[in-house]
């Protein structure tokens, strides 16, 4: 293979799938959105049984359409869970919350575990299966932390004008809550 691999559309739709701007604060988000907790971890249950039941009716139908076609089918299906997951934050819909946890899950590992592994070995051999492999992953890790500074944004705002003390800001879990609390712990400074 060359010495430099060429970016081709598995790539950009790794780097794409990386940005991921909502992971890292996945219960923040749900919970602005009027989800408790109890709901939260409901979801997260949700998720989990639905990777238990789909992954292998899913990994017989690759072997039906192919992996090209369950690698396209898997981004389609990703885009309308990520729709249902702005939908149900505007909405504050626990119902469409469910519902994106189902999609989310249901598809997001099942048509990704393995599909896009024996799409890279069938499409670039053996012999550049771990070079390309590793190529792709890479972008993904370029898109995840592409979107890191988007929450950092919010944070060091607040820090900037004052609404949490220096002390706070260097603690973990002072990022989290002042995406729970945009006002800081400036009630706590009076």
């Amino acid at each position: 293979m060359n010495a430099k691999l060429k970016t081709d559309a598995l790539d950009l739709t790794s780097l794409l799938n990386g940005l991921v701007f909502f992971s890292p604060v996945s219960l923040l988000v749900r919970t602005t959105a009027g989800i408790s907790l109890s709901q939260f971890f409901i979801l997260q249950a949700i998720m989990a049984t639905m990777v238990l039941l789909t992954e292998i009716p899913l990994g017989k139908l690759t072997d039906r359409i192919g992996y090209k076609s369950t690698l396209v089918l898997y981004q389609i299906a990703l885009l309308i869970s990520r729709t249902c997951l702005l939908l149900a934050h505007v909405s504050c819909n626990y119902s469409l919350f469910i519902l994106q946890a189902i999609l989310s899950k249901a598809q997001r590992l099942p048509f990704s575990s393995g599909t896009q592994s024996g799409y890279i070995y069938i499409m670039f051999s053996k012999e550049h299966y771990a070079e390309k492999s590793a190529h792709v992953a890479n972008y993904g890790t370029v898109g995840f932390f592409a979107s890191t500074p988007s929450l950092c944004g919010p944070v060091h705002a607040d820090w900037h004008q004052g609404s949490a003390s220096g002390n706070d800001c260097r603690k973990p879990c002072c990022c989290l809550y002042l995406f729970k609390n945009p006002q800081g712990n400036s009630a706590a400074q009076k």
